[in-house]
């Protein structure tokens, strides 16, 4: 039986590069260490999605954008028409910066969020955006980070962006105790959080097809109190 593959650190293409006796790799890492060590006596780097990758990578918020993105599944035609980023550089930058094939599973993906450090606000920022990627996926990164006049904001994702911070409040907020001022606030909040979800199943498309893993719930009225005509009717004998 073969052994699972280890998990690794996304970027471990990048730092084997990096060493200066790195001599075996693919062509991107072969243009990037080029691009690295101009002087080693190495043909220079005409790959230009490797250098511009290496130039988004070296600019620290755009590479925690960069990193949200691939987190979060985006395509290069979606980081192209959001973002202006060509083809040749999200490959580049997919392959040495941020390899999210590393990640076997969502435990992986938890595992590396959870040990970044936040010892300055850009890798306080930078966290949180790769966690805000993961559970909420490219459309969130998207609707706050995309230029304006290439993204289509349609309402079913503004309306996914106001459930999304309305959920999250009322999640914190859940521990009130009933005697609390805020209580009656929360349960207006929780209906408005409940019928917005009601809204987004509906503009949900039609055709999408269910699993084995989906659920239906359905709220059945519960039937009238019985009057003495249907007690006497099912044999009941009542004793004045």
């Amino acid at each position: 039986m073969p052994s699972p593959t280890n998990f690794s650190e996304p970027r471990h293409r990048f730092y084997d590069a990096m060493k200066e006796d790195f001599a075996e790799g693919t062509p991107r890492q072969k243009a990037l260490h080029a691009l690295i060590y101009p002087d080693a006596g190495l043909p220079s780097c005409e790959d230009m999605g490797v250098a511009k990758a290496y130039i988004s990578y070296m600019n620290e918020p755009v590479r925690a954008l960069f990193d949200a993105c691939l987190l979060a599944k985006a395509s290069s035609e979606e980081l192209e028409l959001c973002f202006g980023v060509d083809k040749d550089e999200t490959a580049a930058y997919a392959e040495l910066f941020f390899d999210t094939s590393v990640f076997g599973n969502d435990f992986h993906v938890v595992a590396y969020i959870s040990a970044l450090g936040t010892d300055t606000p850009a890798q306080a920022a930078a966290k949180a955006l790769l966690q805000e990627a993961f559970t909420q996926g490219f459309a969130a990164v998207k609707f706050k980070y995309g230029a304006s006049h290439k993204v289509m904001v349609t309402p079913e994702l503004a309306l996914r962006q106001i459930f999304t911070g309305d959920a999250k409040r009322y999640a914190e907020m859940q521990n009130l105790p009933l005697t609390s001022k805020a209580a009656k606030d929360l349960r207006s909040l929780g209906k408005h959080v409940v019928t917005t979800a009601q809204t987004l199943e509906k503009l949900a498309p039609k055709s999408a097809v269910k699993t084995d893993k989906d659920f239906t719930f359905v709220l059945d009225s519960a039937p009238p109190n019985p009057t003495l005509d249907d007690l006497l009717s099912k044999g009941v004998e009542i004793i004045h």
